[in-house]
């Protein structure tokens, strides 16, 4: 072959690798619009970097964020008013604050039952063996990872649920011991209501002692995980590095709509049975 064919075959050479290389671009272009094809990108790049890639995937739905961040609003405000001996309207704010986080736990609850995969309680109540493979990795400051909410966090959801329970329920039956009067602040005997008000006032500590737990065990979840577990709770979305979870399954939010109806029937029967008594404004 002299120099001329030579040189024609190195020019045919560098055309074919071209033309491979623009063929191979358009195909990745190709999968990566497609769900199937970022998915094998995903995996092709974990084995060959020899580790998961974190992907963004959707967590909690809309309904469960605006419950929580409302449940911070309320529960915040009922116990800044509650701390500075209320009366008049300031005894208003606390009331209308206790009635707001009875209504908000009544739908967690639905919406625990038939709200979308990360807000059902079935999703993150885990057993004592979770409970114990997640704090035993706190330990070695390696936690698992988690979609939702991790074992130990599931359960201080719970503790705080259950305790804003009882604080509501406290509430409703002292109500009438400054003067005024609940929907069922005419259930309890006079002698009772000294007692239970303590237990009231009890729990309002105790829930500001519990937020702080659940506060720390978050700022604590995201600096071992290197995950802004706040900002998750806000947008709905997370990013995880295990391999397979995918976005939650979400349900229609139609489905609120009764519940909604029912608790504005409800809280409107609540204002309506209530009388706050008279007294001077206190700032």
């Amino acid at each position: 072959m002299d120099e001329a064919q030579r040189r024609e075959a190195r020019r045919l050479a560098r055309s074919l690798r071209k033309a491979g290389g623009a063929a191979f671009g358009t195909g990745l272009s190709l999968a990566r619009r497609s769900r199937l094809g970022r998915a094998a990108m995903t995996a092709v790049r974990e084995v060959v970097e020899g580790r998961p890639q974190p992907r963004v995937i959707r967590v909690w739905d809309l309904p469960t964020r605006i419950f929580k961040w409302l449940l911070v609003l309320c529960v915040g405000t009922a116990f800044l008013a509650s701390s500075m001996h209320p009366r008049g309207l300031l005894f208003a704010v606390h009331v209308g604050c206790g009635y707001a986080v009875a209504l908000l736990l009544l739908f967690r609850l639905a919406w625990g039952i038939i709200g979308g995969e990360r807000a059902r309680f079935a999703d993150f109540v885990r057993g004592w063996r979770g409970i114990r493979t997640h704090f035993l990795g706190l330990l070695r400051l390696d936690p698992e990872e988690t979609v939702g909410h991790s074992a130990l966090g599931g359960w201080m959801i719970l503790a705080l649920l259950a305790t804003l329970a009882l604080i509501v329920v406290s509430g409703l039956l002292t109500e009438g011991s400054t003067g005024g009067a609940g929907v069922l602040s005419r259930l309890l005997p006079a002698s009772a209501i000294p007692a239970l008000g303590w237990i009231h006032g009890t729990l309002g500590f105790t829930i500001i002692w519990l937020a702080g737990a659940h506060i720390a065990g978050v700022l604590v979840e995201s600096a071992l995980q290197r995950e802004n577990l706040v900002l998750a709770m806000i947008t709905g979305r997370k990013r995880v590095r295990m391999p397979g979870p995918e976005d939650a399954r979400t349900v229609s939010p139609w489905r609120a709509v009764p519940i909604v109806i029912a608790l504005t029937l409800l809280g409107a029967w609540m204002v309506l049975g209530t009388r706050i008594p008279s007294g001077s404004i206190v700032l």
